[in-house]
């Protein structure tokens, strides 16, 4: 079995995904349909035990860390993997029967209550791992991480180069297939073929909700999009957000991007000004004051909208890929950076890894998930003309 699918089977195939995704499909076609991808998934990965570290020094940036603050934003992925690996059926206790060992090390978390002190704790947790005979025998090339990423100086902050110098051979599962954003040598090509590209974590209850809501019906929206700028990507790598108000005008589309938290010029073609209270209200939320739309708000206009734009932040990445998906939304890929290709507007700047196509930044796309059915828009005649772009 390829290391690479060990997350996939974490993903989809644990008890408690299980449960919840048979839940989930009420029709008898997607239960079948669910049931077929499984048998195809299998096949591939075929059988195999895997062991989760938890010893005391696991646990103190783990439980510990997880008593004391709660679980947000991209640092959920590692936690939401971590719970789904304990409920794994080819989880076992015995170490020697194990093929393949994850090793949870929530450094988000770990940073946030330690301060200072989170390297030195992190460096603790692994020392004792790389003592361990199961790790000594290859070395750690049969164990895995599940980290997400940052960009490289809040990676360094944070303790990442920590797991990187540590376990040199061991697989990383992040959203990006770029090394520097997980405290790695961006100059080691050697290094992305032991990067694993793993799906931002959505709430799908959100959608699951809006689902059961008469009041939202598809195609109340033509293209939606809300996102905050993200100011350093222009110079980063050339991506820039803001080109998606040049939908403003299309009938029925509702454009937000916000600028540091604040409301930026959108709405729909009929209500956009931004002065209008009730408008900010009806698609912001009252507590807009930090978030471009409120959670709530954005499920309903996501599962209204005929297609979603996914486009790149400080990062190929974006959960608006994964929204997309969980929603029912048509994703409307503007460019080609998640499939490691950069084409103008986009360039290398500051923390910016051109992976290449044989390394996407697309979870499970050798072998659950077909990526070419999306449509793409061309990135350069988006930012010249997006309404024409996306005809």
């Amino acid at each position: 079995m390829s290391p690479s699918h060990f997350l996939l089977l974490l993903l989809f195939w644990s008890l408690q995904a299980q449960d919840v995704l048979l839940s989930s499909l009420k029709a008898k076609s997607l239960a079948k349909q669910y049931w077929e991808h499984r048998n195809r998934v299998e096949q591939v990965l075929g059988n195999y035990k895997y062991y989760v570290y938890n010893n005391e020094h696991i646990k103190k940036v783990t439980d510990d860390v997880m008593t004391a603050h709660r679980v947000e934003h991209e640092a959920q992925a590692e936690v939401w993997i971590h719970r789904a690996a304990l409920h794994g059926v080819r989880h076992t206790l015995d170490p020697a029967q194990a093929e393949i060992f994850f090793v949870p090390v929530y450094v988000g978390f770990v940073h946030q209550k330690y301060k200072n002190e989170a390297s030195s704790v992190i460096r603790t947790a692994l020392k004792n791992i790389t003592q361990s005979s199961w790790f000594q025998r290859y070395n750690g090339r049969d164990h895995i991480f599940s980290n997400g990423g940052l960009n490289p100086t809040q990676a360094k902050v944070m303790g990442f180069p920590a797991i990187s110098q540590a376990f040199p051979y061991s697989f990383r599962g992040t959203f990006e297939i770029n090394p520097s954003w997980i405290g790695g040598l961006g100059g080691d090509n050697n290094n992305l073929d032991r990067l694993i590209a793993i799906p931002y974590v959505v709430h799908a209850e959100l959608f699951d909700q809006v689902r059961n809501n008469t009041k939202v019906q598809r195609g109340d929206i033509s293209i939606f999009f809300a996102a905050n700028e993200r100011m350093n990507a222009i110079q980063w790598s050339g991506c820039n957000r803001s080109k998606a108000l040049g939908l403003l005008d299309l009938d029925k589309s509702l454009i937000m991007v916000g600028k540091s938290g604040h409301y930026h010029p959108g709405g729909t073609n009929r209500q956009k000004s931004k002065s209008d209270k009730n408008v900010q209200e009806n698609y912001l939320g009252k507590n807009h004051r930090y978030l471009i739309i409120e959670h709530s708000l954005f499920a309903e206009q996501m599962h209204a909208a005929d297609r979603c734009l996914f486009m790149c932040g400080d990062t190929p990445t974006s959960r608006r890929l994964f929204d997309s998906i969980i929603a029912d939304c048509i994703p409307l890929i503007v460019g080609t950076r998640v499939y490691g290709e950069c084409v103008e507007p986009c360039h290398k700047g500051w923390g910016w890894r051109i992976s290449g196509p044989e390394h996407p930044h697309l979870p499970f796309y050798d072998i659950y998930i077909d990526y070419s059915l999306f449509p793409v828009v061309n990135e350069s005649l988006f930012y010249i003309n997006a309404e024409v772009a996306v005809a």
